[in-house]
């Protein structure tokens, strides 16, 4: 609720705070010049701290971040408030914020059909998986700063308690890419933001993280927006094999595909495509007679995945 309080009386000022939801805003102060403060003087000023109090409660930000401090210091930075390092070297100091070499910035917002869940819940469930981050609730999502020694990828610890959570209540998670520099956090916002985007909207991912570095490529490709256009970086290997496939009705593009996604390890291609041993090799052996390559120069072997990811790309147009 609203709390105006007078923190400091002096001879010639008037100081007043405004605070919102327990929140510190803004301070008022009138000064003496040509007549002293009247009692009538003060009566207006309160008036008008009041005022200011109300509207900014009509401001659901204040609302959905009320009591935390760091908050308004992400919402700063992610609407490019604060640009100049030393100031942003000033408000950390203030904060008593030590930041740690490797940070990440997530988000987390709920998909359309899932059961409706408060931000207020979301944020103190969050909080209490990732006690060491700091967030804000901002264009309804909740943005957090992941500001801990170690990174926030699969083997860690962290991440199966927040899978398992995600999963449970149908959240996407984007995860964008470490970062050194808080000053850059509107960059890895906007990661963050493309990641559970393209997971969820051309990958099909309902629930789970979703990472930029995993699809970095894919945004690439949106980038330029133009399907036909991508077909010419696509190696002719490729189009000859496919084509192949067509005529003789065999699976050698995909096997393909698979074994390079897959390092070119037989068990994990083998095991993905429920085959034997002896058969993906049969199928690899002949890959090779047919495309007259022996599957070991880096620059075929990158085009070719380039390919098959440009081609995965226009299938999900």
């Amino acid at each position: 609720m609203l709390k105006l309080v007078v923190v400091m009386k002096l001879f010639t000022n008037y100081l007043l705070r405004i605070t919102s939801y327990g929140i510190e805003i803004a301070h008022v102060m009138i000064s003496e010049s040509y007549q002293p403060i009247s009692e009538l003087d003060k009566k207006i000023i309160r008036y008008f701290c009041k005022i200011i109090s109300i509207e900014l409660q009509k401001d659901s930000f204040y609302k959905d971040n009320k009591g935390v401090k760091y908050s308004y210091f992400l919402a700063d930075l992610l609407d490019n408030h604060l640009s100049s390092p030393h100031t942003i070297e000033m408000r950390l100091n203030t904060l008593g914020i030590k930041l740690h070499k490797n940070m990440q910035l997530v988000i987390v917002r709920p998909n359309t059909h899932s059961t409706a869940h408060s931000l207020d819940i979301l944020v103190k469930q969050l909080h209490l998986l990732l006690p060491q981050s700091m967030y804000v609730v901002y264009k309804n999502s909740v943005v957090l700063l992941l500001n801990q020694e170690s990174l926030f990828y699969p083997d860690n610890a962290i991440y199966k308690r927040i899978k398992c959570f995600l999963h449970a209540n149908a959240f996407t998670m984007g995860v964008s890419n470490p970062f050194s520099d808080i000053s850059k956090l509107q960059i890895h916002y906007k990661q963050a933001i493309k990641a559970a985007e393209i997971g969820n909207n051309r990958l099909g991912i309902k629930s789970g993280a979703i990472y930029f570095k995993d699809i970095s490529f894919l945004y690439l490709l949106e980038i330029s927006n133009k399907t036909e256009e991508n077909l010419h970086f696509c190696h002719p290997d490729i189009s000859f094999l496919i084509e192949y496939d067509e005529l003789h009705h065999t699976e050698l593009s995909h096997t393909l595909m698979v074994f390079l996604f897959n390092g070119q390890n037989t068990a994990k291609t083998c095991n993905l495509l429920n085959i034997h041993k002896n058969t993906l090799l049969y199928r690899i052996n002949k890959i090779k007679k047919i495309l007259n390559t022996s599957l070991e120069n880096g620059d075929d072997l990158f085009s070719y995945q380039l390919s098959f990811k440009i081609l995965n790309y226009n299938s999900l147009q």
